[in-house]
């Protein structure tokens, strides 16, 4: 997949200074999305873990330069194509500048979809009422009816009928 409008960006941007410059800022920025939602998703699991702030923190420094370097080494054809220093120099700020938001912006869809799941689970607990179940009433004699769930009383019971009419209390 790629992003064609940070592509023509980057050409507007840089043809300038490199006129058989070839852009990469679509597909790259889509794998920093990727990236960064990857290592969003192992740092959020890891703050749930014993292990402390400091090393969670550690950890996700590791990762996220892990993935400029990732963004650079790819860019890297693009970077050396341009002649002097100032057109290199604008290119990978302007690429870091790319992923650092891509990553930011991962990192804010994943919790925005972390946050639309918790509300979810909610909602389905507590709003999202009982489905009427099938039971089998045992009566003392050893035989076995079906029965449906007619219904809920005030402390939870389940008000359950068989084919005959007959209503029953399920604690």
């Amino acid at each position: 997949m790629e992003l064609k409008v940070l592509n023509k960006l980057e050409n507007a941007l840089f043809s300038r200074s490199n006129p058989s410059h070839v852009p990469t800022s679509g597909r790259l920025v889509f794998h920093a999305l990727i990236g960064g939602a990857i290592i969003s998703l192992i740092v959020f699991v890891l703050q749930m873990t014993s292990i402390g702030n400091g090393t969670v923190e550690i950890i996700a420094g590791i990762l996220l330069a892990g993935l400029f370097g990732y963004m650079g080494y790819k860019c890297l054809p693009a970077i050396k194509e341009f002649p002097g220093w100032g057109g290199r120099i604008g290119y990978v700020v302007y690429m870091a500048v790319l992923t650092f938001l891509s990553f930011y912006l991962a990192m804010m869809l994943v919790m925005v979809a972390l946050l639309g799941i918790f509300l979810y689970v909610i909602v389905k607990v507590f709003f999202g009422g009982s489905k009427k179940g099938k039971w089998k009433v045992r009566y003392s004699d050893g035989t076995e009816e079906e029965a449906e769930e007619v219904g809920t009383g005030i402390c939870g019971e389940k008000y359950v009928s068989t084919k005959d009419g007959v209503e029953h209390i399920v604690p």
